[in-house]
């Protein structure tokens, strides 16, 4: 069909420009955790970089996220589900930030904390009935350099769920059976 370019030489070219993932490819994640549970600090920011915080943690062990899927955590982030961390967290003398009144559906009256310029979700603060002070800090602004590849791969199955009852109507939706066909790369390297 190609004159004078072999089979070879159209299966190499066509080899060097697929990206799809080897079938032994494994998340660069590990499970071990070499500090042991100790003290770790998150770095958050947000996207224009006018807004920075750190969150301090003495011991990492019962460090559970939080999933919300409330609609007005939902609509708030713009997401299927709102990431929070519970946390302590300074929210004064940073000097572009907004703070926006609202609720959640579980955790009730809340302020919600993000950059007046660039607009992204940092974190909330309630007021427990005790008066205590309760802040969640938004894992989405948080710099993943700063969370431990072993607190990533737990964090992925393990999460408090708030409010699973208002989950968008297609979160549960199973896919429709596909037929299955050899990927294009592994017809090229002649394994199909």
């Amino acid at each position: 069909a190609n004159p004078g370019v072999s089979e070879e030489q159209i299966r190499h070219y066509l080899a060097s420009r697929c990206r799809e993932y080897d079938t032994n490819f494994r998340s660069p994640l590990t499970t071990a955790d070499p500090a042991g549970h100790g003290a770790l600090r998150f770095v958050s920011r947000c996207h224009c970089g006018k807004c920075q915080l750190q969150s301090d943690f003495s011991d990492t062990k019962g460090l559970r996220p939080i999933r919300c899927y409330c609609s007005n955590c939902r609509h708030f982030h713009s997401t299927s589900f709102a990431a929070y961390l519970p946390a302590t967290v300074n929210w004064t003398g940073i000097s572009s930030i907004k703070v926006h009144q609202d609720s959640c559906a579980v955790a009730g009256a809340m302020e919600r904390f993000m950059c007046g310029i660039c607009f992204t979700k940092l974190g909330a603060r309630r007021v427990e009935s005790d008066g205590k002070v309760m802040s969640y800090l938004c894992l989405g602004s948080v710099e993943d350099e700063s969370i431990p590849d072993h607190l990533a791969l737990d964090w992925q199955s393990s999460f408090e769920e708030w409010h699973p009852q208002s989950r968008p109507a297609w979160w549960d939706a199973m896919p429709t059976a596909r037929p299955t066909f050899a990927r294009r790369t592994e017809r090229i390297r002649g394994h199909f």
